[in-house]
């Protein structure tokens, strides 16, 4: 990771009663990634929920416009969709967002997604990576 990501840490317990019931989903909910600068402390998150199925999962990313535009969002997803494929049950990692949203977008693709079909809200576009088709692409992924 950068120098200006501190950590990635899971914040499952506030995922509270869900992980209760479903104990074997640690780690498919919320995500928090620290961000130093400057001496001060700040959050940006993603989060995910457990694989369905078919194995696949989506995630979710979200970053305070003030951080915008400086490959954290890009940086965030890039160790959320890595975490994701060390799970054997992932298959394929998705996300979703709205075409004009060309930052959103570029953060998927530099994730190595491709559209794959509408997303779930009306408008939306999902994009995808499969897991053969991760284990084929060299990005910077770094632990």
């Amino acid at each position: 990771m950068q120098d200006h990501l501190h950590g990635l840490a899971t914040a499952d317990a506030a995922a509270g009663d869900d992980l209760q019931e479903n104990p074997e989903a640690v780690g498919f909910f919320a995500w928090y990634i620290l961000l130093i600068q400057d001496g001060k402390r700040r959050l940006v998150e993603g989060a995910t929920g457990p694989p369905d199925e078919s194995g696949r999962i989506e995630v979710g990313y979200s970053v305070v416009e003030k951080f915008q535009r400086r490959g954290i969002g890009t940086e965030a997803t890039r160790a959320l969709v890595q975490w994701a494929f060390e799970q054997p049950a992932v298959q394929m990692v998705t996300a979703q967002t709205f075409p004009q949203l060309a930052a959103s977008i570029k953060v998927m693709q530099s994730c190595g997604m491709s559209f794959v079909e509408a997303g779930s809200e009306s408008g939306a576009v999902r994009y995808g990576i499969t897991r053969v088709q991760f284990s084929k692409i060299a990005l910077p992924f770094s632990k």
